[in-house]
């Protein structure tokens, strides 16, 4: 662990001055979660920090949790907790707008709560681990260290489960 923070310091102290070295971002996301013939929108809150270690080249560290539960019938379905490390990719900015890619490793719960025929209830708490894709818009507001970004993300489980989101938030960035 300490060498990997070395290196990431390292990386740091020589990556290009862009103007926005270090990012911090908040999203308000609606899940989708797919499973059988069910499908739910809970509805979830993003936090993500970032660096780049060269310029549009960068790292992104994403927790989330849940903010409201989906629901189909007597069953309910939420994303508990996610924490995805990934790598960024921005295009250059063209008046204030830019695209990103970001290619990840994620870790994440979910927990499903149903009720059988006899009216008892039932919790299943599932971890995955997958691989993650993000694309997304970002929109520099005027001269501010301010930007609103949208993004759609899939999180690909070799399950018969499909997890993704749509997120729009704001971004502020330092150097």
């Amino acid at each position: 662990m300490r060498a990997l923070l070395a290196i990431l310091a390292f990386s740091f102290s020589f990556s290009a001055h862009s103007a926005d070295r270090f990012y911090g971002e908040i999203h308000g996301a609606v899940g989708g979660i797919q499973h059988s013939e069910l499908s739910f929108r809970p509805i979830e809150a993003h936090f993500s920090v970032g660096g780049y270690l060269w310029d549009h080249i960068g790292l992104d560290l994403n927790f989330a949790g849940p903010l409201e539960v989906g629901e189909d019938d007597d069953f309910t379905v939420q994303l508990e907790s996610l924490t995805t490390l990934s790598l960024r990719f921005d295009s250059p900015p063209m008046d204030g707008l830019s695209a990103f890619m970001l290619f990840g490793v994620s870790r994440f719960s979910v927990s499903q709560r149903g009720v059988n025929s006899q009216g008892a209830a039932r919790t299943v708490r599932e971890n995955f681990q997958a691989g993650t894709f993000s694309i997304g818009l970002r929109q520099q507001l005027g001269a501010t260290p301010l930007s609103l970004v949208g993004l759609y993300r899939l999180h690909y489980v070799d399950q018969p489960i499909n997890i993704d989101s749509w997120a729009l938030g704001l971004r502020a960035a330092w150097r």
